[in-house]
């Protein structure tokens, strides 16, 4: 599956990264904490997203709390889908011919995937952070992690999975379409439209930061060097 390609890359930066003398659980531990803390502020966001965010939270606990537990061996992680995103499945599998079906299918779990590949590329940038500026877990903070996924090699790579995510999205909703599936997920076609659509918003906004902040890191290196 292409999700695979996202394994290799983190697998990679992650063998770089075990070297460092820094308690991996304890980064994590803390990372977990300032996600969780700075998702329900709900600072900067208009009505509509904190509605997505609001009804996303329970989605969003259970995926940080599955990566907090398998960070580790994040490319061995059995995917296990939503009920509602199993739902479609199924749905999927009663109405569609079989390859077709079979396709859906792995278009949720690579969805899901990236899910956790999201948060696992905080933890990364973030050790990688503490690492090159001889900091500890307990440095940690919002700053930090704003800033070490900014970093371009970060940056590139979380762009690249935003591209892959608007693909899969695409290829889901071209498939809700599809005969008789269309009428027994016309909701979770709706559904999927509405908060789809405030989502390209909230990544909008979040390439625009992180743009922001790369562009400060680079002006700072240079006036160093």
């Amino acid at each position: 599956m292409s999700y695979k390609k996202y394994s290799i890359i983190f697998f990679c930066l992650f063998n770089f990264l075990i070297f460092s003398q820094t308690d991996d659980d304890l980064i994590v531990g803390k990372i977990y904490q300032i996600l969780v803390e700075e998702y329900d502020k709900y600072e900067n966001t208009t009505f509509e997203e904190r509605l997505v965010l609001k009804f996303g939270r329970k989605a969003f606990m259970e995926s940080i709390d599955i990566w907090k537990k398998n960070y580790k061996n994040l490319d061995q992680i059995e995917i296990i889908l939503h009920p509602r995103l199993e739902h479609m499945a199924k749905t999927a599998e009663e109405n569609l011919a079989a390859e077709r079906a079979e396709y859906f299918r792995n278009l949720l779990v690579e969805l899901t995937f990236l899910s956790y590949q999201n948060l696992q590329i905080f933890y990364l940038a973030v050790k990688d952070y503490l690492i090159e500026h001889d900091l500890n877990q307990n440095d940690i903070s919002k700053k930090i992690i704003d800033t070490s996924i900014s970093m371009p090699k970060f940056f590139y790579i979380k762009m690249d999975m935003y591209d892959r995510e608007e693909i899969i999205k695409t290829d889901i909703r071209a498939i809700m379409d599809e005969g008789k599936i269309k009428y027994k997920l016309a909701f979770y076609a709706f559904a999927f439209d509405f908060l789809n659509k405030i989502r390209k918003k909230i990544i909008k906004k979040d390439i625009e930061r992180m743009k922001v902040r790369m562009e400060a890191i680079n002006k700072d290196k240079m006036i160093k060097s």
